[in-house]
């Protein structure tokens, strides 16, 4: 039985947040490897600016180039219409019949998951992997992780490791401003270096708004 990770989100665009995310997840709870699973029609991000499956998947691939245990997925992508995580779990469990899912994600998304689509079939189907964030108390987070657990039956554990304070959005803005680019030191311990070039090189997230996303999104 393999012991799979599944870090999803838009990716718009992938950081070093989410690399350092799904690294802990892997380490602390020994994991065979993690897949990359970029959205491919969020339905909480109808209006939101992003760019398109394909580019987003190419910078996933180039995040993740040398890792060994990471692993893109185009499951989300190349589903039509809008992408659901209790789908995505129930699809990789036909796939998968005798593995274990854990699904990776931040804190600010396990204090919303009761608000996504059919939470409880999210919870009987895989292991959530949590990891808080700086601006929550620990206190409240365990007792979040031990709320669902009881609630739902759920197996929410937490992830031990400090929350990087990268926005998807403060990324594109500085983009679009021409204020991010692989010569600047700070700005290259927020994104791979190759994934700025790709951004740069294809015009990406020029004039694109102030649209929200979160840490892990």
């Amino acid at each position: 039985m393999a012991h799979i990770g599944i870090m999803g989100g838009t990716f718009n665009p992938i950081h070093k947040g989410h690399i350092k995310l799904a690294q802990a997840a892997y380490e602390q709870y020994h994991l065979d490897k993690v897949l990359f699973m970029p959205a491919g029609d969020p339905p909480h991000k109808k209006d939101a600016a992003i760019v398109s499956a394909k580019h987003r998947m190419n910078m996933v691939k180039l995040a993740i180039e040398g890792i060994s245990y990471f692993e893109p997925s185009a499951i989300e992508i190349e589903r039509e219409g809008y992408t659901y995580t209790f789908e995505t779990l129930k699809e990789l469990q036909g796939q998968n019949t005798e593995d274990e899912l854990y699904f990776i994600l931040g804190g600010d998304s396990l204090f919303q998951i009761e608000k996504w689509y059919k939470p409880h079939e999210i919870f009987n189907r895989c292991i959530l992997l949590a990891a808080n964030r700086d601006d929550v108390p620990k206190d409240e987070f365990l007792s979040k992780i031990e709320y669902l657990n009881s609630k739902y039956n759920a197996d929410v554990r937490p992830i031990d490791t400090p929350m990087m304070h990268i926005s998807s959005t403060e990324i594109r803005n500085a983009l679009s401003d021409n204020e991010l680019d692989t010569s600047d030191d700070v700005n290259t311990k927020l994104v791979d270096s190759k994934v700025v070039q790709y951004i740069i090189k294809h015009h990406l997230y020029e004039q694109t708004g102030n649209d929200e996303e979160t840490n892990n999104e």
